[in-house]
């Protein structure tokens, strides 16, 4: 039977949790570009789940790599088919410049440690070779780059390329290769490093749903912070300043929202497992939020701030408030 997405978020949570990753709330409160966080020391990794791959859109895809870019997280993608056909276990794919995996691919490279070796192409399947490796046994059994590429019914270009990790090789090719030379040559493919991809365009086509936050964004720069505003995630913007490493991760509520309460713990717990600052702008008519562990900040108070340091001194005194 097949696995319903919900399951598929569920088991993925639990993969996580069970090779001792912090894993957050899922996000629910409103469309995201992905279902949670998860963080094992100094691995962070943003997380969406699609049951069928081709339902990613390059914009959300794209959005969530951008996110995932500014929490210095990697984005990674579950998925359980794709177009034609279901995914095949211990093969990456790629879509849009993130990884794609299955879920019993994310369990054999958590729980056992072995990562995936395949990556899947235009045309095939393709393995990245250990030029080095190569290199290396191809002197110590004193054969000529030539000789080798003959052996192996290459071209000297095609060993040539291999040595020096210009160039994948086929799955058939990466077998060949090893045994001839008698060497693993197949390099593990680390799922947490995003794919090669085309440079991300910025944020300035973000919509911002409302005065509010066109009122919070304009403020937020003359304090002289980098803003980043998003639209598929439980927070609106995402902030800092070049000299504070530390991410500040805010929601803006005007009111308008049925379940505020839900998407500001979402935030709160979101910020803790990334290691960032939350923060909620409020409309100073809201006063309905009961999310203790999260500082809230009227725009009355943010608009009489003078510099960043005032914000970030207002959100450090609440961390040593909490502990």
């Amino acid at each position: 039977m097949a696995m319903k997405r919900a399951d598929l978020v569920e088991a993925a949570e639990d993969t996580f949790r069970n090779s001792k990753f912090d894993v957050s709330m899922r996000c629910v409160s409103r469309p995201s570009c992905f279902d949670f966080a998860a963080r094992r020391g100094e691995v962070k990794v943003l997380v969406k789940v699609f049951w069928n791959i081709g339902c990613a859109s390059s914009e959300q895809v794209n959005e969530l790599r951008r996110v995932a870019t500014q929490l210095s997280a990697s984005p990674l993608i579950i998925g359980y088919k794709g177009y034609r056909s279901l995914l095949e276990d211990d093969v990456v794919y790629s879509r849009y410049g993130v990884y794609v995996i299955t879920l019993k691919t994310l369990r054999e490279t958590l729980e056992r440690g072995m990562h995936p070796l395949v990556e899947a192409g235009p045309g095939g399947y393709y393995v990245h070779i250990d030029g080095e490796a190569i290199r290396r046994r191809r002197e110590e059994l004193g054969l000529s780059m030539g000789r080798l590429a003959k052996m192996l019914g290459l071209s000297r270009i095609t060993v040539y390329s291999y040595e020096r990790g210009r160039v994948k090789a086929s799955v058939k090719a990466a077998y060949q290769l090893s045994r001839v030379l008698g060497i693993p040559v197949a390099k593990p493919i680390n799922i947490f490093h995003s794919a090669p991809s085309p440079e991300l365009s910025q944020s300035s086509k973000t919509q911002l749903s409302s005065r509010l936050h066109q009122l919070v964004y304009r403020k937020l720069t003359q304090l002289n912070l980098f803003v980043d505003m998003v639209n598929r995630a439980p927070f609106d913007f995402i902030a800092h300043h070049w000299m504070d490493e530390r991410r500040i991760v805010g929601g803006v509520f005007d009111g308008s929202e049925v379940d505020a309460s839900r998407r500001a713990s979402e935030i709160a717990s979101l910020a803790q497992v990334v290691d960032a600052y939350p923060v909620l702008i409020v409309d100073g008519r809201f006063k309905s939020l009961q999310v203790s562990e999260v500082p809230q900040i009227s725009h009355g108070e943010l608009k009489r701030m003078r510099n960043h340091h005032e914000l970030r001194e207002r959100l450090r005194e609440a961390v040593r408030v909490q502990v």
